[in-house]
């Protein structure tokens, strides 16, 4: 009903031309109906996904709707009334046929091409009074009452009202998440004397996936009741509602439950239930329940679709199991199908996640192009995701070059975040040495004397990625707290050392202390710049910094003490660098310290840590139970003899050096927290 519309208009337009056309010969207008309200719901579902107009448009449409209105206020509205039905106008001229008599009466097939005719004109005019009436204006609420809207349009030509007109604006706010506008819709229904039947249930289900938590489970469940009550049984899409609901809800109990009574009626679970339940787990973080879900699915005959298998991309990404995602999707090519653009960018960003898969996501790019699928910017994101984990900052500049001459792509923030994540890992990480073939290695040579080299020192690379973070602004682009986190790294990675060096006592080439103090300067003022809190992400970088650091232990405590002030607490991976820093230096009782506090909340410590604790327990234990030994013997040497008491005699004994050495090495004890307060809590690391 607004061709005019910027945004996908020819779905509409095609299914009102497809209305036009269901009314020849006078039996089509339920049909017709039917596609006047999808046409609707397809135009509103479009207008809802924009985000909005810009101003200039605004404006344009306020222009233009005012002189619609003004051009509208001269002109005289058909009026309804006067409009005959399809039917009746069918009825009139077949009565016309039957008084005609003698040799120039017309056949039945040429009496039906006039009633058509004549019909068509009839709807012709009815569709222009319906564009009066029903044409939405530019606030989207009123695109949700257009299905109703033509049903009492379709009303004054003699037909019924019906059901599914209420169940289209249900479903329709239930994939919206308007809550209030769908119960709305449901008691206009039950006051139009309607009786509610399974669609309208499901669609009232769906409809409490906008309410959070355990609230939009109570009122699903509430709703099935009520439907079983009123006699209707639940089917397939009414579970697959009812699991969509307690996934997003994180109920996995619920949903267990709801999987049981599919299997006790004999009913397959459908690829959309599979994608709901292991879409749940991967949120709850639980890998293991998801990969015995997929096989207990598999097992009751579940298809897999598309969503579910970039699910199961998505699980071996966070396990870093790049084998068994590549092999889910030789399994997608085994069946006849083609992946989808978004199962070979899951895939190319799973690749990223290990450094010895860096060419198997170009691979993967190259094989998607000759699918068929034209890169977006979600494939350059994936692609730069690679290029930043390896380090390789030329291929990042290459790449982002190609989309954006080639594929006419506008880099995001999300991209120019990757691309200076790209120059950190390049200052701490070796390049990666892919093997190629002669060819390949000629062409990469033949490319790389043509484009802009990377340089090679640090203050370089970081004037590098100034002019990137630049290069924002001139695109009028403007950077989030992510982009200003890897901003940060830069500064940071750069006033550490190379990781590739070994302990700190040889290491002879880190950044100096202009590198570190631009590095705090940039911590202090750079995220107030631009309005952004800080983030544990930031305090993760420089604690990085400092650990890598030699030295720095003053600073490295201050900062530490600076967090617990701020209330940020220190992530998994910034106590491995801790870890990391104390046992290159050798500080046993810092590393200690460090496991006790992992043990006090309660994180998962990895078996070579708690081992390397353990091994520097012992070590001190028996260094200093050497130590006391040997303060022992030094103390006998220094006299001649002791006279010792009998505890079971009243004689005196007297025992030689030589003696009382040899029993004291005979009677030594291993030593314990109760004989050795130094140490405490040692043991039970």
């Amino acid at each position: 009903l607004s061709a005019n519309r910027p945004w996908r208009p020819e779905m509409a337009s095609r299914m009102r031309a497809a209305a036009a056309r269901a009314f020849r010969g006078g039996i089509g207008a339920n049909y017709a109906r039917s596609l006047l309200i999808n046409s609707n719901v397809c135009e509103w579902k479009t207008y809802g996904n924009r985000r909005g107009f810009s101003k200039k448009a605004r404006r344009k449409a306020a222009k233009k709707k005012a002189a619609k209105s003004k051009a509208n206020d001269n002109v005289k509205p058909v009026s309804l009334a006067d409009q005959a039905t399809p039917t009746e106008l069918l009825l009139e001229q077949l009565e016309s046929q039957s008084n005609v008599e003698g040799n120039g009466a017309l056949s039945f097939q040429e009496e039906l091409e006039e009633v058509q005719k004549e019909t068509l004109t009839a709807l012709s005019e009815v569709i222009k009074e319906a564009d009066k009436q029903i044409n939405p204006v530019d606030k989207k609420a009123q695109y949700r009452n257009l299905p109703l809207d033509v049903d009492h349009f379709f009303a004054h030509m003699g037909l019924p009202e019906e059901v599914k007109s209420y169940n289209k604006v249900i479903h329709a706010c239930a994939m919206r998440r308007d809550v209030q506008k769908g119960l709305e819709a449901y008691e206009q229904l039950v006051k139009a004397g309607f009786e509610p039947d399974v669609y309208t249930y499901t669609s009232l289900i769906l409809l409490q996936r906008a309410n959070p938590g355990s609230l939009g489970v109570d009122q699903a469940m509430r709703f099935r009741e009520q439907m079983i009550d009123n006699g209707i049984s639940p089917s397939i899409q009414t579970y697959g509602a009812l699991i969509d609901v307690c996934s997003r809800a994180l109920r996995p109990d619920m949903v267990e439950n709801l999987l049981s009574e599919l299997e006790d009626r004999e009913i397959k679970p459908t690829s959309h239930i599979a994608s709901s339940v292991l879409n749940m787990y991967l949120n709850l973080g639980e890998i293991q329940s998801l990969w015995d879900a997929h096989y207990d699915l598999q097992y009751k005959g579940a298809d897999l679709d598309d969503v579910t298998y970039n699910i199961l991309f998505k699980a071996c990404t966070r396990t870093r199991e790049v084998e068994k995602g590549l092999m889910f999707l030789k399994d997608i090519k085994s069946e006849g199908r083609v992946p989808t653009q978004r199962s070979y960018e899951t895939c190319i960003y799973m690749c990223s996640q290990r450094p010895e898969f860096y060419a198997s996501g170009f691979d993967l790019f190259t094989e998607m192009v000759s699918s068929g699928h034209i890169p977006d910017h979600h494939t350059l994101s994936s692609l730069l995701a690679c290029c930043a984990k390896a380090g390789d900052v030329n291929n990042a500049l290459r790449l982002s070059r190609q989309f954006i001459h080639t594929y006419k792509v506008k880099l995001h923030p999300r991209h120019y975040e990757y691309i200076l994540e790209a120059i950190a890992e390049s200052m701490s990480k070796p390049p990666i040495k892919i093997l190629l073939d002669e060819e390949d290695e000629a062409m990469m040579k033949k490319n790389a004397a043509s484009e802009m080299s990377v340089p090679e020192s640090r203050a370089d690379r970081i004037r590098l990625a100034k002019s990137i973070f630049d290069d924002m602004f001139r695109e009028r682009i403007r950077p989030n707290l992510r982009v200003l986190n890897q901003y940060l790294r830069v500064h940071t990675c750069a006033a550490g050392p190379p990781a590739a060096l070994g302990p700190d006592k040889r290491r002879g080439e880190y950044g100096g202390q202009e590198e570190l103090k631009m590095a705090e300067k940039l911590f202090e003022t750079l995220h107030e710049k631009f309005g952004f809190r800080r983030d544990s992400h930031t305090y993760h970088f420089m604690l990085e910094m400092y650990c890598q650091r030699a030295g720095e232990e003053k600073n490295l405590q201050n900062f530490r003490e600076r967090m617990r002030k701020d209330k940020i607490a220190v992530t998994p991976s910034g106590f491995m660098l801790l870890l990391e820093r104390y046992d290159r230096q050798e500080h046993h009782q810092a590393f200690l310290d460090t496991l006790e506090e992992m043990r006090e909340r309660d994180m998962k410590i990895h078996k070579y840590w708690e081992n390397k604790g353990k091994e520097i327990v012992q070590m001190v234990l028996e260094a200093r139970e050497k130590r006391r030994l040997d303060e022992t013997i030094a103390q006998i040497k220094d006299k001649d003899s002791l006279p010792l008491y009998n505890h079971f005699s009243d004689k005196s004994v007297v025992i030689t050096p030589s003696q009382q050495i040899k029993n004291i090495q005979k009677t030594k004890q291993p030593l314990s927290e109760e004989n050795e307060p130094g140490i405490k809590h040692r043991h039970s690391i």
